[in-house]
């Protein structure tokens, strides 16, 4: 075998490993960051369904399956997302302070969402949670 395809194949190989290890390295950055995102959306959701109380009703009747709303269990839910936001804070730090400069306040967000089981009735809550994850853009001053 000639020298020169023997380093042309180490080469391509070499390259091969760097890109490797480049995107392995990217998704381990990147996990904990596409998990906010995801558990952020999912509050949207959730909310979105506890301000409309017609929702389950079309649901059911969409399903077929006739199904009552129980107040209860969106509450758990709520209380279930903050606990998770709550906890991707204590997890992933760096995370955390890597979307505090994107501009959402996660900890602020999942704090409320736990006051906010306790007590549904509580709308500034949920202008609290809206405003830390970013739910509704401030309309720009026109002049």
């Amino acid at each position: 075998m000639s020298p020169l395809l023997t380093t042309w194949v180490e080469g391509a190989g070499i390259e091969l490993m760097l890109i490797g290890l480049l995107w392995l390295a990217w998704n381990l950055a990147t996990r904990h960051i596409r998990d906010f995102f995801d558990l952020r959306l999912r509050i949207r959701r959730q909310l979105e369904r506890m301000a409309d109380p017609d929702a389950p009703m079309r649901a059911a009747k969409a399903a077929a399956v006739p199904r009552e709303w129980e107040p209860a269990q969106a509450a758990e839910g709520i209380r279930a997302l903050g606990y998770e936001l709550l906890g991707f804070a204590h997890r992933a730090p760096l995370s955390v302070r890597l979307v505090k400069l994107l501009g959402y306040d996660p900890i602020r967000a999942g704090d409320q969402l736990v006051s906010l089981a306790g007590d549904g009735q509580l709308v500034f809550r949920c202008r609290f949670v809206a405003q830390a994850l970013r739910f509704r853009e401030e309309p720009a001053d026109i002049r």
